[in-house]
């Protein structure tokens, strides 16, 4: 593996050629050790297929400093931009989560899913601390998310309580028996669809009947980082785990690298239009309303909107398809190689069983927790064969890393 040699101490004042071949060097190991991991690598929640057409595409704007600021439903007097772009992005976004209407949720993208959770949480306390003057508020918060919902809560400077789970699933009582302990809090809460870790779904429905208070009393906002595009799509997810609006939440977070594959990463925070009236101000110099963070890095936006016209959701589909299916594969191969305590929830993609050996594990980037790990089947993981082809006939060049990670551990496991 090609070593990265960064120093620390470097002569920064002035360059000189030998500067330039170290450069050259350096650049070309960080590359080469990329590229290795791409094919390697199965304990992340990431989409990371290549697209030549859409990599030569990119490369026209390799020099040209797009971003966005403001509003994204109105833009800027700043450019270069792609608020065209983010606006159809948005679009796409709406009708795949079951807007009621184009006009009925406020979208936004930002630059990866934490921050888009963070923005989530401000929208959900401006909204509340204005409907509840002198309330209190607590964030209800699964111990199974993803470590920002937490941080960004506190950020957000309300009071947060974690709810337990069972491997990834928070049961409805659990929501029950949170807001019965805060009854004079005005409450955010958290939803997680398909969790970083187990990959565990709550039952939309029953959760949200858990509470029957006033609506401005409560928030609920739904996590669907990795799974709010494909279990969307797949027609045999059952309806309480599809993570969009047809359910009575107010909100729902998604990231679009994660399974369309963006090589920037990119945050989607969607809510109910009145949930956002309350965040933002006037911003005379940009002649626009900014409701979240200022300037986000438009390449990365305007990225989305190729890959999104490129692709669109017959692919989608396809390749969510074969990640069940090939997941339901790898379960079935960790038990019968002897592996106990494996598990898949239904129609989902992450597989947790108890961790390999040390080098199986770090070859692999097989994510550790108490004793067990998970590998992710994304994909880029798959061979080309199970991808489809894109608009131009041409095979989806998978890794095929799926196979041969649980091919080694196997092997790991009958050594």
């Amino acid at each position: 593996m090609a070593q990265q040699t960064y120093q620390s101490g470097a002569n920064y004042d002035t360059v000189d050629l030998d500067d330039i071949k170290e450069l050259d060097e350096v650049f070309a190991g960080n590359v080469e050790d990329a590229q290795e991991k791409l094919e390697t690598y199965v304990g992340y929640p990431r989409n990371w297929l290549q697209h030549p057409y859409i990599i030569e595409m990119m490369k026209k704007v390799v020099g040209i400093p797009f971003h966005n600021t403001g509003d994204p439903e109105t833009g800027s007097n700043f450019g270069p931009h792609a608020i065209e772009a983010e606006a159809q992005v948005l679009d796409f976004f709406r009708e795949l989560l079951k807007c009621e209407r184009d006009d009925s949720h406020y979208a936004y993208l930002d630059s990866n899913g934490s921050k888009a959770i963070g923005q989530m949480n401000l929208f959900a306390r401006d909204y509340l601390r204005a409907k509840n003057p002198g309330k209190k508020i607590v964030a209800f918060v699964p111990a199974c998310a993803h470590y920002s919902s937490k941080d960004g809560a506190e950020a957000a400077d309300v009071t947060v309580v974690a709810l337990a789970h069972d491997n990834g699933v928070v049961a409805p009582e659990e929501y029950a028996k949170a807001c019965n302990q805060y009854p004079d809090y005005a409450k955010i809460a958290w939803i997680v669809c398909g969790g970083t870790v187990h990959e565990g779904s709550g039952d939309i429905p029953a959760i949200l009947q858990t509470h029957r208070g006033q609506r401005h009393e409560i928030v609920w906002l739904v996590d669907a980082a990795y799974t709010g595009v494909s279990y969307n799509l797949l027609d045999a997810m059952p309806f309480e785990k599809k993570p969009n609006f047809l359910h009575d939440v107010d909100g729902i977070m998604t990231s679009v690298h994660k399974f369309i594959g963006t090589t920037a990463p990119l945050g989607l925070a969607m809510v109910r239009r009145e949930i956002a009236d309350y965040t933002g101000q006037f911003v005379q110099y940009i002649n626009s309303r900014s409701k979240a963070g200022g300037s986000r890095d438009a390449k990365s936006i305007l990225e989305a909107w190729v890959y999104i016209m490129f692709l669109k959701n017959d692919v989608f589909r396809k390749w969510a398809e074969a990640c069940v299916e090939k997941a339901i594969w790898a379960k079935d191969q960790l038990e019968n190689a002897g592996y106990k305590d494996v598990l898949l929830h239904e129609m989902a993609t992450t597989v947790y069983f108890p961790q390999p050996s040390k080098k199986i594990m770090e070859k692999y980037a097989l994510a550790p927790e108490n004793g067990f790990c998970h590998l992710i089947v994304t994909p880029h993981t798959l061979h080309p064969d199970d991808l489809g082809t894109n608009a131009l006939g041409e095979k989806f060049q998978g890794y095929d890393s799926l196979r041969k990670a649980v091919e080694a551990i196997v092997a790991d496991k009958r050594a």
